[in-house]
């Protein structure tokens, strides 16, 4: 499935914020549901029936007995990376369905299917039109790719957002609070990380009591009709507190991350142990079955141990690359390390590899040699270079012509080897004395002449073994 970024606007009717507050983030309804009966404000949805329409926003049917079809996506909201699973569904039996926008090809009239990686935040369009013979039936699916310390769309009108968070460390057991605001009037605003839900446009949230040490990241996206802005702030979770300097405040125009300022803790005072940082890609990310990819990673804050999981295994030094080797099978292979340290503190990272079936090798003329297609009886198009074609053979008529026993009219004014007739062109039915030559008749004043079938069949004994250059196959380009 081939992807691209919908720049189609997503308008939202006012009062978002309160009908968005009854819904909670983490759900995901995936069930088909009947199509909505068109109307004026179909394209006026809150976050709100997005969500629960499973991201359905338009269908509509044309002609007698057109399939009703729906669509629906597993999750509305999706991080950046993931990728969409879509679900749809045709009534009457269409006779093809296909896939637009977002996602492209030929489908059943039901099913799943999952969309390549959605790699830039925004607005994602997944379109199914379905047809029977008298009617055309379509429906539309939205997605949102929340991005990461990063916006989309017009940098002046977009939304802008300043998250902040705690200076600093804070002890294990701690309930912080964490206070937000926005510009250019969002629709909505969806937490994610560690903590979820649609938010207000402004606002402050304590924050259940923290357990475990650690680091915890915080994000915000917040959308309009002009664009989309991500921010997130990370708390380090220890044991005893470590006093810092400056408050932790990320906005999207830097795209930064807190990280507390090392100072010099007094001797008595143990200084908190940072979690390692597990940094892992592969290149190419797409493959053709049949090659390899490279695996590159690094990790900091020196951990003990990294392991390596999913598609590869073993014990990993803090930092290298190493080859998949050849991959034999199409299909999407994940390598995870997870990197511990001597306080139990632990990492990990991803890396995604898509491995494509190699495209289906294709034998002309059933393998026999040599072998001709259009293109090479297109350059012996014309009488003093003409071929032609009877079945599977490829006969040289400029040869055969001076062979033929046939005597030409005088009348005539063409040859056996004619550009509208013969030249690149199939010779069975002038064989057989079902078709004629323009311009060409015989002394007897006959146009045609049905030729025994010791000329016209293909065999070792025909007579046109002897003027015959290979074989013909109408599928060769």
């Amino acid at each position: 499935m081939n992807l691209k970024q919908s720049t189609i606007s997503f308008k939202i009717a006012s009062g978002l914020i309160v009908l968005c507050a009854l819904v909670t983030l983490g759900a995901s309804v995936f069930n088909i549901l009947p199509a909505p009966k068109p109307s004026a404000s179909q394209s006026q949805l809150t976050y709100g029936s997005l969500q629960q329409s499973g991201g359905m926003i338009q269908s509509g049917m044309t002609g007698k007995d057109s399939p009703e079809v729906t669509i629906a996506v597993q999750d509305v909201v999706l991080s950046q990376g993931a990728r969409a699973v879509i679900k749809w569904k045709a009534t009457n039996n269409p006779k093809t369905c296909t896939a637009s926008d977002d996602w492209s090809g030929n489908q059943k009239t039901s099913g799943t299917a999952e969309s390549e990686p959605l790699l830039a935040p925004g607005e994602y369009l997944f379109t199914i039109t379905c047809k029977t013979d008298k009617g055309t039936g379509y429906a539309v699916a939205r997605a949102i790719v929340i991005g990461q310390d990063a916006g989309t769309g017009d940098p002046q009108r977009r939304p802008h957002v300043t998250l902040s968070a705690p200076a600093g460390t804070i002890q294990v057991g701690s309930s912080p609070k964490l206070t937000w605001s926005t510009t250019n009037s969002p629709y909505v605003c969806i937490a994610s990380g560690d903590w979820t839900g649609v938010k207000n446009e402004s606002g402050q949230q304590g924050l259940a009591s923290i357990m475990t040490e650690g680091s915890k990241t915080y994000a915000m996206t917040c959308l309009n009709t002009s664009g989309m802005e991500t921010v997130s702030v990370k708390i380090d979770v220890v044991s005893k507190a470590v006093a810092t300097a400056a408050p932790a405040t990320a906005t999207a125009s830097t795209a930064t991350v807190y990280r507390p300022p090392t100072t010099t803790a007094p001797p008595a005072t143990p200084t908190a142990t940072p979690a390692p940082v597990v940094s892992i890609s592969v290149s190419p990310v797409n493959i053709v079955a049949g090659n390899s990819a490279t695996i590159s990673w690094s990790v900091a804050n020196g951990p003990a141990t990294c392991t390596a999981s999913g598609r590869w295994t073993g014990s990993k030094a803090l930092s290298g690359s190493q080859s998949t080797g050849v991959i034999a099978a199409s299909g999407v292979y994940d390598y995870v390390l997870l990197c511990s340290n001597a306080r139990g503190q632990s990492s990990s990272g991803t890396a995604r590899l898509s491995v494509s079936a190699p495209a289906p090798v294709v034998v002309y003329c059933g393998g026999k040699t040599p072998c001709y297609g259009r293109s090479d009886l297109a350059a012996h198009a014309s009488p003093s270079s003409c071929w032609g074609w009877n079945g599977d053979w490829v006969i040289d008529i400029t040869r055969y012509q001076p062979s033929h026993p046939v005597v030409r009219s005088a009348s005539s004014t063409s040859n056996l080897a004619n550009s509208s007739a013969t030249c690149n062109h199939n010779i069975t039915a002038i064989l057989a004395g079902s078709a004629a030559i323009p311009g060409y008749a015989k002394s007897s004043g006959s146009t045609t002449h049905g030729h025994a079938a010791v000329t016209i069949n293909n065999g070792a004994t025909s007579q046109l073994a002897a003027f015959r250059v290979g074989f013909y196959d109408p599928n060769k380009p």
